[in-house]
Parts: C-alpha cells; sequence; structure tokens
C-alpha cells in the first residue's frame, strides 16, 4: 500500500473532536446584567441602544466581549462590535474583525473570523462564521487546524464547513495541506465533532508483522446508539492468518450498574506444527477456529450489596501466545479501577498460565461482611483441563477487629466455606472457622506488646471421579498463639539542603513469637491446605527517613529512604534430632531486604533481596533504577532473579536529542534461557500539533514495524504497545 491510497486510506478514517462550545447557554437562564466599560459612552434613550468606543469591554454571564466600537440594543440582547472583536469564556474564543452578537440567544454572525476551542486546543477559521443555532457553527472558505501561527504545520480546509458539536462535521471541496501545501483532496468529508460519545470511525492501527501476522490492519467503528450503551466493532485483517470480527459493548443501567461485553472471532488459515516450551503440541494445517470472549459486570446497591462478574474464555491455549502483541485484553490491561470501561486484570500474552473467570456477591453490614464467590480457571498448558481444581462456591463471613471488653481487648472471626470440583480427581466440601483475640498492652509506654491467639477448626468431606479411590473425610482443630512487641526511636534534624527544612530519622525494631502445635492432617485431599507446627521468632528492623518541605506556605513530606530487614528463626528446626552424621539443623530462615530510595523527583531505586542465611547466596532479588532529568532524558534499568525460575534484565532508555526528536530503546534479555525477548528501537519527532514515532521491535518469532501519527486534537493514527511506554 503505497503513495495517495496509504494516505487517503488514513485520512478517510480521521475523527475530529470539538471542545464544547461556549456560545450555547440557555437564554432563560441568562439573568446577570450587562455591563459596558469603554474610553467614551452614550445612551440613547428613545432607542434604548448603547454606543462606546475605545478599549471596550462588555461583561455577561460569566462571557467577556471585547472590541474598538459596538452598539448594544439594549430591548433584543444584540452587539453590533467592530475592530478587533473578542469574545471568550470558559478558556474558548471567537475572535473576528466584525460581528454580530445576541446575549440572549447566543446568535452570532463575524466576519474573517475565528473559532479556538481550549479544551481541543482547535482553530476553525472563516471569512463568515455563523452560530445559526445552539452549538451550531456554519463557516464558508473555512480551515480547521490545531496548530499555532498564521502557517500551520497542517490543517484542513475547505469551502463550506458546517458544524454542531456534539455531533458531525461536513466539509465540502475538502484538502489537506502541510505549511499550506495541497497534498490530498476529498469532495466530501464528515467528521464527528464529539465532545461526548458520537458514532463514528475511530483511529485504524496498522503495523507490519514480518513473522507472525504480515500486514496486520484494525479499523475500529463506534456506535452509540443510546444514551446509556454503545459498542466497537474491530475489524481486523492479518493477512497471514485471515480476517477477525470482534465487538465490544458497554453498558450502564441507572447509577449503580454498568458492564461490558466482548468477543471475537477468526477462521485461522496459517498453518502451524509446533511444541511450546511447557509440552503442549499442535498440528494446524485445514484452519482453525479462534474465539474469545469476556464479560465485566458491576452493581453496587445502597443497602450495602455489591456484585462483580470477571467471565473471560479463549478457543484455545494457543491464544494469546499468537496474539501477544495486540489483542483487545492488552490493549484495556489495567488502565485502573478508577475506570468502568478499562478493567482487565490480567496481562494476556503468552507467559499467562491460567484464565480465571469469576463472580462475587458481597453484603457489608457494620459488624460483619458475607461474601459469595465462584472461579473457574482455564489450564493454558495443557490440552485437557480435566485435572483443574474449580472453586464454586466459595462463602465466606467475615467480623472485622473489633473491641471486646475495653479497646484494649479485640476480637475478629474469619469463616469459610468451600465447595472444590474437578472432572478428574478428589472434590468435596471443607468448612473453616478461625477467631481471633488480641490485647494490646502499654500504649503509652515504649515497647508495645500485642499478645493474641487464632483458634482454627477445619472439616472436609471429599470423593474421587474415578469411584474407586477412599472417600477422605475428617476435621482438625488447632490454635495459632503469639505476641508481638514494638518500639520507635527517633531523631529529627535540621536540614536546610535539597529544598528539605527538616529531616526525620526513624528506627522500629519489631520482635514476634509464634507458636502452632503439631495436628495430625495425613486424611485430608490435596485441596486443604496443610497447617503445619511452627515455633518461630520472626524479627525485623525497619528505618526511614522522612523530609519536610515548606514551600508557598504548604507542607509536604517524602519518603526518601525506606529500609526493612527481617528473618525468621524456627525453634523446632533448632531442637530437631539429627537423621545422619551429614545432617545439620539449619533454624535460620532467609534473610529479606525490602529497599527503596527516593531521594528526588528525578530518581528513585527499588530492591528486594531474599538471602541464604548460611551460604549467602541470592535466592531471589528484583532491582529496579530509574533516573531522569528536566529535559526529558530517562534511563531504567531492571534485574530479576529467582533460583531455577527466572534470570532477567531489561533495560529502556529514552534520549532527547533535540527538542523535537528524542530516541529511544528498549532491551530484555532472559540470562536463564540465554536468548533476547525483545530489542525495539525508536524515533519520535515532536512539533507543536502532531507528532510522528517511527518503532521496529524485534521479538523470538516476530518482528514488527511500526509508524504512528499523532495530530494534536485529533487523536493517534498507528499503533501502540500495551505493555511498554510509546516513546
Amino acid at each position: 500500500m503505497r503513495g495517495p491510497a496509504a494516505i487517503l486510506l488514513i485520512f478517510a478514517f480521521i475523527a475530529v473532536g470539538i471542545s464544547e462550545g461556549v456560545y450555547g447557554a440557555d437564554p432563560a437562564a441568562l439573568q446577570t446584567p450587562v455591563t459596558i466599560q469603554a474610553d467614551s459612552l452614550s445612551y440613547e434613550s428613545d432607542n434604548k441602544r448603547y454606543r462606546a468606543e475605545g478599549n471596550v469591554e462588555v461583561s455577561y454571564d460569566g462571557g467577556r466581549l471585547t472590541a474598538d466600537k459596538i452598539i448594544y440594543e439594549e430591548s433584543s440582547g444584540s452587539i453590533d462590535a467592530e475592530g478587533s472583536v473578542e469574545l471568550t469564556k470558559d478558556g474558548d474564543v471567537l475572535s473576528a474583525g466584525r460581528a454580530t452578537y445576541n446575549v440572549l440567544t447566543e446568535r452570532a454572525l463575524l466576519t474573517n473570523g475565528q473559532l479556538f476551542f481550549h479544551e481541543n486546543h482547535l482553530y476553525i477559521t472563516g471569512s463568515t462564521i455563523a452560530r445559526t443555532a445552539d452549538q451550531s457553527y456554519y463557516a464558508t472558505d473555512a480551515t480547521v487546524s490545531s496548530c499555532d501561527g498564521a502557517r500551520p504545520d497542517w490543517r484542513f480546509s475547505g469551502k463550506e464547513v458546517d458544524v454542531t458539536v456534539d455531533g458531525y462535521g461536513f466539509v465540502k471541496d475538502m484538502t489537506f495541506q502541510v505549511k499550506n501545501v495541497p497534498v490530498l483532496y476529498l469532495p466530501y468529508l464528515i467528521f464527528p465533532a464529539k465532545t461526548t460519545r458520537q458514532s463514528g470511525l475511530l483511529f485504524p492501527r496498522i503495523t507490519y508483522s514480518q513473522d507472525k501476522h504480515g500486514w496486520d490492519i484494525v479499523l475500529p467503528f463506534y456506535w452509540a446508539f443510546s444514551d446509556s450503551a454503545d459498542a466497537t466493532f474491530y475489524q481486523r485483517y492479518m493477512d497471514k492468518r485471515g480476517f477477525q470480527e470482534g465487538v465490544e459493548v458497554r453498558y450502564v443501567v441507572g447509577d449503580r450498574s454498568f458492564g461490558t461485553v466482548y468477543g471475537d472471532w477468526l477462521r485461522d488459515n496459517k498453518k502451524v506444527i509446533e511444541v511450546n516450551p511447557t509440552g503442549l503440541e499442535r498440528s494446524w494445517t485445514d484452519g482453525e477456529d479462534r474465539w474469545s470472549w469476556y464479560v465485566n459486570h458491576e452493581t453496587s446497591l445502597p443497602s450495602g450489596w455489591f456484585f462483580r462478574t470477571d467471565l473471560r474464555k479463549v478457543s484455545d491455549p494457543w491464544y494469546f501466545r499468537d496474539f501477544e502483541s495486540y489483542n483487545y485484553y492488552l490493549d484495556h490491561y489495567l488502565q485502573g479501577e478508577e475506570k468502568r470501561f478499562g478493567r482487565v486484570s490480567f496481562l494476556a500474552d503468552e507467559s499467562l498460565p491460567f484464565l480465571d473467570s469469576s463472580a462475587r456477591l458481597v453484603k457489608d453490614w457494620p459488624a460483619a461482611n458475607l461474601t459469595v464467590f465462584a472461579q473457574y480457571a482455564d489450564n493454558l498448558q495443557s490440552d485437557s483441563n480435566d485435572g483443574t481444581l474449580q472453586r464454586y462456591p466459595e462463602i465466606a463471613v467475615t467480623v472485622p477487629t473489633r473491641s471486646l471488653f475495653g479497646p484494649s481487648v479485640l476480637f475478629a472471626v474469619d469463616s469459610l466455606y468451600n465447595n472444590f470440583y474437578r472432572t478428574e480427581g478428589y472434590r468435596g466440601q471443607t468448612v473453616d472457622v478461625r477467631p481471633t483475640f488480641s490485647a494490646t498492652l502499654g500504649p503509652d509506654v515504649p515497647v508495645q506488646l500485642m499478645p493474641y491467639v487464632t483458634i482454627i477448626g477445619t472439616a472436609w468431606d471429599s470423593s474421587h471421579s474415578d469411584g474407586i479411590s477412599e472417600d477422605m473425610g475428617g476435621s482438625r482443630g488447632l490454635f495459632t498463639a503469639g505476641v508481638r512487641a514494638s518500639t520507635e526511636i527517633f531523631r529529627i534534624f535540621d536540614a536546610g539542603f535539597g529544598g528539605y527544612e527538616r529531616l526525620k530519622h526513624s528506627v522500629k525494631p519489631e520482635v514476634e513469637y509464634r507458636y502452632t502445635p503439631l495436628v495430625g492432617q495425613d486424611d485430608r485431599p490435596d485441596f486443604v491446605d496443610e497447617i503445619g507446627s511452627s515455633s518461630d521468632i520472626i524479627y525485623s528492623l525497619l528505618t526511614t527517613l522522612i523530609g519536610r518541605n515548606l514551600s508557598a506556605g504548604v507542607t509536604s513530606y517524602r519518603e526518601l529512604l525506606r529500609l526493612k530487614i527481617s528473618q525468621t528463626y524456627n525453634c523446632l528446626e533448632s531442637t530437631r534430632s539429627l537423621r545422619s552424621a551429614g545432617d545439620e539443623r539449619r533454624p535460620l530462615g532467609d534473610i529479606f531486604v525490602d529497599l527503596t530510595i527516593d531521594p528526588c523527583r528525578y530518581a528513585v531505586v527499588n530492591a528486594d533481596f531474599q538471602i541464604d542465611a548460611y551460604s549467602g547466596d541470592w535466592n531471589a532479588t528484583n532491582c529496579y533504577l530509574a533516573v531522569s532529568d528536566a529535559r526529558g532524558d530517562v534511563l531504567s534499568a531492571e534485574y530479576r532473579y529467582s533460583r531455577s525460575s527466572i534470570e532477567e534484565v531489561n533495560l529502556s532508555a529514552r534520549v532527547r536529542i533535540v527538542d523535537a526528536l528524542d530516541a529511544s530503546y528498549i532491551y530484555r534479555r532472559s540470562l536463564l534461557e540465554d536468548r533476547t525477548l525483545d530489542q525495539s528501537y525508536g524515533l519520535e519527532i515532536r512539533r507543536q500539533c502532531w507528532s510522528l514515532s517511527l518503532i521496529y521491535s524485534d521479538q523470538p518469532g516476530d518482528r514488527r514495524y511500526m509508524l504512528m501519527l499523532n495530530l494534536l486534537g485529533l487523536g493517534t493514527i498507528g499503533e501502540a504497545s500495551a505493555r511498554a511506554p510509546s516513546f
């Protein structure tokens, strides 16, 4: 796809967002009187007409009009203005050499005028601009651009532009111009001029995958079919696989219910014969039906009831492996719980071992909480899901910590019923009840003591799917008791450097003893976790450094350093009988170190270590370093290690070569597997009203080329990764 054809495809799907017009107030709501200030002001009582000249300023209902000269008709609310006319409201600006404006109806007619919409930084100019009705504008010899200056980098121009804010825009004889030079012509263009939801084509996603998909083009269409629901249709063509159709429906029911339903389908024509690292095999030669679906619904009621579903299913264990470069779930991954319609909670790539579906019903009372939960898991590492353990239902009743016999004695209860099911293996039910009693001793002394005891009662009943194996039923009763002692030592210093006036250094030692007796549990099925005996001493040391800053009368605090070191001493292991001559006791557990250094906005270090107390070897560690500067350069490095499981190095850099040009680099390598997982190079050219990104990504089995064009106020054309920053 080359030349004019490619350009036409890109701009045929451009969607323009225009902020809400400032001249559309309800005339009936206009009660504020008009005030006029000027160098010269006169009033004709017979005609109820004001004449003003020189630095004229008219104020009305939160808006303002300035001009060199005006005539104001008090009876009709009409203003004729000349010379440097400017109307402003809520940051939006309407300017012209000459204008007629009515403060009651807010209709306007401008000569050689310009509209500036602040929200989208969008300019519309025309030899004449008329505000024909509420939120509607008509312009002749018009241009549309988000670029500042008399000679914008890009703009649309047309003989006529008709725009209804929160509706559609129509352009006749449209040309797309670069530096006022036409490069594309369309006889007619329709675009959504939306501040809220409007139907229309969204930006296409265009990439080229050299190994997996070939040309990969997604053309989304957005349909707002009612005030409480909308849909997005994803038409995706992959020339090495076929045509995938997907649809997302989003809805709101009343003030407290909302949800998302998504599904896609593809007849995959790619022939594949392979075995993945987990040993899963496939041999696809005749075309395969590939599909997925997802349902997220949430309802909250004022009576304290809450209901949520997260249901998802894919056609085969290879789905996320084949489409890990882009899929709906990655595109909506963890955009935040505060966003109703971007709440996919799992990372949908080849590393996903299980795909869980769940439903939850919650009821809150002042003194208790009820949760009814169901979960179904799909094993993506196996052809069969028969042996995967499912939980439905799970019923939990919780009494949160509350005072008992006074504020120093506390009481809480956790109780749980579970029904476990699977097609092959043991399935059955469990009931578990755990009341906890604790007390706070010495709240006004340097060392605080908190003794506690948790009583654990569990009963279970199970049977095997083969009908031959012996049923397992039984119960256990035991307790966990302990005492926790803690204190805090701190000192406050005068700083006078780094913007901090004071520093607080705090040291918090804590020691806890925890005991659980030995109780036989040999008759339990595999879905009942064993509670082993223990006699442990857990000790930790937490030190923090907090800086206080006082700027412009506002006090702020920053935790500059946080270091926690902890370890467990196993008393049972220290007295264990030795089994052989070479046997030795190892009561000391691993040393855990958690470190955060956050001295300023331009640098941060996060590190955690798990160290063998006897050999000094690292059993696990995660280290992350990020540095940046005010110019915009960013460098980050990450090291992840877990013995015999993972050893990986991740590097990323963004360098601001000049103010308008950035270069980026991403490198991920598995040291354990001795292979490069990702190597990406990028360039981004930025201007005031547009940016262009070029990215090449080389991953095992997939090399991709990406081109992304962003027009300020209009959006992005191209593709950006859902898992990594798009530079």
